[in-house]
């Protein structure tokens, strides 16, 4: 079954920039451009908790956002490019495990709690009118599912069919009429009442997780995880494209990287995404181009490990402080 879908104008498109390949190393200069930026997760080294910072991997300093909570991570763009909605612990209890979905405008509001969720809360992900939030919360003390909610107003709404859905990110199609999420080691979707159910991968050993749609609805990303052949090598981690449907599965990362937590750009044409080298003890940021081609490495820090990056889905017409 395939989902319906519907391309969503006025798409910014990405300037023209090339990358300098070079045979002993990384590319260096990262075809991303000024002003579309990316949000991710910064934990530096002896920190208890993460920061959410701006990048736009241009060379550009990464700039972190202040007013975004305690210990914020899993951000998610709203639809416009002006607000983050993402999941923290309450703001003055940074160390507490227990987490809801606030919502920041990056115009300089405080954050506002926007879940009371009895077993928490994670994971938000932004209906295409940003009026509602689907996030992954608990359904009980020892299961969890999708759910719905208003943002601002009324009681969220538990998708039934999504009883154990993995903590781990869903992704709102941009017609606004599936959520992907994964379940056990498969991706699935499920329409916003939660009575319809669609696979979209087949079972494996190890699991497909972290589902992304494309801008235009015609493909989702994902982190896909494959056993290893030796007890050194336990499993690896790469990005895979498909179509929207499940069909035409191809993996765009190398076998050089563990990588995972994929975001599009605007225009569909590159994915970013968190990566650690093999070898190497260290998570960085890669962007690659969706068809294929050579990752470049777009962290700027020289110390610390970045997470879970989003890109936004426009410029934003108000600066990000």
């Amino acid at each position: 079954m395939r989902p319906r879908r519907r391309t969503r104008g006025g798409r910014r498109g990405l300037l023209a920039c090339a990358a300098l390949l070079c045979a002993c190393g990384e590319p260096t200069t990262p075809p991303v451009p000024a002003a579309l930026p990316i949000v991710f997760e910064l934990v530096r080294p002896g920190s208890l908790y993460r920061q959410l910072f701006r990048t736009t991997g241009d060379g550009a300093a990464d700039v972190l956002l202040t007013g975004v909570g305690a210990a914020p991570s899993q951000a998610a763009w709203s639809p416009d490019g002006l607000r983050l909605a993402f999941s923290s612990p309450p703001l003055d209890q940074p160390l507490q495990p227990s987490r809801q979905i606030y919502v920041q405008d990056l115009a300089g509001s405080p954050a506002v709690q926007v879940t009371d969720a009895a077993y928490g809360a994670r994971f938000p992900t932004w209906a295409p009118d940003g009026a509602r939030i689907a996030f992954v919360g608990g359904a009980g003390a020892f299961s969890t599912s999708v759910w719905i909610t208003a943002v601002g107003e009324g009681a969220p709404r538990r998708l039934p069919n999504t009883l154990n859905a993995e903590t781990s990110a869903i992704s709102w199609s941009p017609d606004g009429e599936w959520i992907a999420f994964s379940m056990g080691t498969s991706l699935f979707l499920t329409d916003t009442t939660g009575e319809r159910t669609v696979r979209l991968t087949a079972p494996r050993p190890c699991g497909d997780r972290e589902p992304a749609w494309s801008p235009d609805g015609a493909r989702i990303a994902f982190a896909s995880c494959e056993l290893g052949s030796s007890a050194a090598d336990v499993a690896s981690r790469s990005v895979v494209v498909m179509n929207a449907d499940g069909s035409g599965r191809r993996t765009v990362t190398p076998d050089s990287l563990h990588a995972y937590t994929p975001t599009w750009s605007a225009d569909g044409g590159y994915l970013a995404f968190s990566a650690t080298r093999r070898g190497a003890g260290r998570t960085d940021l890669y962007v690659i181009p969706a068809a294929g081609g050579a990752p470049v490495n777009i962290s700027l820090h020289g110390e610390g490990d970045s997470f879970f990056p989003r890109w936004s889905p426009v410029i934003p017409a108000t600066p990000v402080p």
